[in-house]
């Protein structure tokens, strides 16, 4: 067992944990076959109980004080199949219950030859002829009892005694087969005994663990039930909601459509009167155009031809245009209509450069107001430098020292020169001199030196550094101030723009002023019912929008699709799962039956030969489909409670003082 000394092993019990196998044997005071597992891991300061010494014996050592624990070896290897089956707990055992032998299950054709044997003879010897041991018998006795033949002899008559001698020897050598023979199946027995104890233990191993998996099978059963409920219940509200979703979208989607409707009808019957207003005034400027070349008495259209001539007056191009016309004497009906049409263009034009120029004014004064805050930020960024660097220059020149390290440096190279000379002074002496010390001092010295050479050096660097960084904010000031003018001279060209422009604004508003009254005011009553009406670009900001909702609506219940399909995929995956747990709930229950095989092989070397169609343990978990249970979270469920006892998992009592596991110390 020296090969398993050392492994790592499962430690059974509802809170598992993980130990090295420390100690295979048995323990003095106790009986049976025990495993010294040293515990690692979480479990190892809640479940150990000892430190590898029961009694005062120590049996193995630990790395930790009180993380070992003493379990028997068949619980060991009811969790752990791969270790072997020993039989030190069973030699008492098997030698206590030979006695027991004709109860157990032999061959029908050898079963009449036993119970004869047996009834005729007490006991039998298990030794040979030869006076050995069996090895398959062991130390095993069965004694014959002798026959008082002498008692006998003297009663019987001379003349028999020769049948008597044939019939003894005879006699004998019946006994000696029947004992051969009762040997040979007493072994036969003990091998089937045998072999049926294995069978046993490991269908009984088998029962044990298959109850475990369904045990774990069972539970995940039932933690998966209500989870199953709660995604059938998610679902159901998901659905709810999501069709109160959709009728939400499709009323909201209606509402707008039908305002859209509204508004486009609303902007339809607008452009319809607007037409017809213009189609009016359209009559009414050509009958006015007709009856002021009829008649001059009319005073309203002598007035308005004087305005519209006072109107084309301040245009230099109007007025070679209006002179040209006053010359002529007879003008003709089109071209005047074609002249008020191209002056109501003129006023068109007018009207868009004025709004073109306040455009520019406001865009003028935003920069403007840029560059102002643009100015202010450089010039408190290039007073906060130069107070910065003046700082740093005062404290840097405030730092040098130049002096004092010259003063320090000739100190320095004087002490040298006087140890020097002192040192070829008792050159000729017998006197020792610690050279070596004045050697350190001289070396120590010069050191000194070379660290006061070098700070010295890093400080005209320092200096260096500074001056270049004052010249560097010194360009950089002039660049502010090269940016500044650049601004201001910008800045006074776009003030003269403005003042342009204010000018120019001045003047249309001059020959906007002349115009006809009513004219005016009907061009204005346009002009609001224009404004008030709906434009193309909010018609087409509104289209977009709802076609933004629309496109939002698609996206979000296509997202609700997918989950919806995801959950119902993933339900059902649950239910095809928990489908399979069933039926391998119900595949276990129907192996749990036991078939105990029987084999007549002899034993050789304490195993049969019939074991080998046993099923192995670990080929078995190796080919079985169904997987051991681990939970998602890992708890610990001595959290929160004094007094837990880690073996028989209760409350009351901790894990040295369990009374429920008698057999684990």
């Amino acid at each position: 067992m020296s090969e398993l000394i050392g492994s790592r092993l499962v430690v059974p019990g509802q809170a598992r944990g993980f130990g090295i196998l420390k100690y295979v044997g048995s323990i003095e005071g106790k009986t049976g076959t025990f495993g010294g597992v040293e515990l690692q891991g979480p479990t190892a300061s809640s479940r150990g109980k000892n430190s590898g010494a029961v009694d005062g014996i120590q049996y193995f050592e630990v790395s930790q004080p009180m993380t070992g624990l003493f379990l028997p070896w068949d619980r060991l290897r009811a969790v752990n199949p791969k270790l072997p089956l020993l039989e030190l707990s069973r030699a008492s055992s098997v030698v206590s219950r030979s006695s027991d032998v004709p109860h157990s299950p032999t061959p029908p054709n050898r079963r009449g030859l036993r119970l004869n044997s047996i009834g005729r003879t007490d006991s039998l010897s298990r030794t040979t002829t030869n006076g050995r041991d069996s090895p398959h018998l062991g130390n095993l006795s069965i004694n014959i009892p002798k026959r008082s033949v002498a008692s006998r002899d003297f009663a019987r008559p001379p003349s028999t005694a020769l049948s008597i001698v044939g019939s003894r020897n005879s006699l004998g050598d019946l006994f000696e087969r029947t004992r051969q023979a009762q040997l040979h199946d007493l072994a036969a027995l003990q091998s089937e005994l045998t072999t049926s104890k294995f069978a046993l233990d490991a269908s009984t191993r088998e029962l044990q663990e298959k109850n475990a998996i369904l045990l774990e099978l069972q539970r995940t059963v039932d933690e998966l039930s209500p989870l199953l409920g709660d995604y059938e219940n998610s679902l159901s509200e998901k659905d709810k909601k999501l069709k109160k979703q959709r009728q939400e979208y499709d009323r909201a989607r209606e509402e707008w459509r039908q305002s859209l409707d509204l508004m486009l009808s609303a902007q339809q019957q607008a452009e319809s009167l607007y037409e017809q207003q213009i189609e009016d005034l359209k009559e009414e400027l050509t009958k006015l155009s007709v009856n002021g070349f009829q008649s001059d008495a009319d005073p309203g259209v002598a007035k308005m031809q004087s305005r519209l001539d006072e109107t084309l007056t301040e245009n230099a191009r109007l007025k070679l245009q209006l002179q040209l016309q006053l010359s002529q004497t007879t003008p003709n009906e089109v071209d005047e209509l074609e002249h008020i049409e191209l002056l109501e263009k003129k006023i068109y034009m007018l009207t868009q450069d004025v709004s073109s120029i306040e455009i520019v004014l406001e865009e003028s004064q935003k920069k403007i107001k840029g560059k102002d805050a643009r100015i202010a930020e450089l010039e408190i960024a290039l007073d906060d430098l130069k107070d910065e660097n003046i700082l740093a220059l005062l404290k840097g020149v405030d730092a040098l020292s130049v002096d004092g390290w010259g003063a320090q440096e000739a100190q320095l190279k004087k002490q040298i020169e006087d140890l020097e000379r002192q040192v070829a002074e008792h050159k000729g002496k017998e006197i020792e001199i610690p050279k070596l010390t004045d050697s350190g001092e001289v070396t120590k010295l010069e050191a000194e030196l070379l660290s006061s050479k070098g700070q010295v050096e890093a400080q005209l660097k320092k200096i260096g550094e500074l001056e270049e960084s004052l010249l560097a904010a010194a360009s950089r000031e002039q660049e502010l101030k090269d940016s500044i003018k650049t601004a201001t001279s910008k800045e006074q060209e776009l003030e003269k723009t403005i003042q342009d422009a204010f000018a120019r604004e001045e003047k249309l508003l001059a020959i906007s002023s002349n115009e006809d009254a009513p004219l005016l005011k009907t061009i204005e009553d346009l002009k609001h019912e224009l404004k008030m009406r709906p434009s193309f670009d909010e018609l087409t900001e509104l289209q977009m929008a709802l076609d933004d909702v629309e496109r939002l609506h698609t996206n979000e219940v296509y997202l609700k699709e997918k989950e919806l399909t995801a959950l119902k995929e993933e339900n059902v995956k649950l239910r095809h799962e928990v489908d399979i747990l069933k039926i391998r709930i119900a595949e276990c229950d129907t192996e749990i039956p036991l078939k105990t095989p029987v084999n007549n092989s002899p034993i050789k070397n304490g195993t049969s030969s019939g074991s080998a169609s046993l099923p192995d343990p670990e080929v078995w978990a190796k080919n079985d489909s169904l997987p051991i249970y681990s939970p998602q979270t890992r708890f610990d469920p001595s959290s929160g409670r004094n007094d837990w006892c880690g073996l028989c998992e209760r409350d009351g009592h901790n894990s040295l003082n369990c009374p429920y596991e008698n057999d684990i110390f």
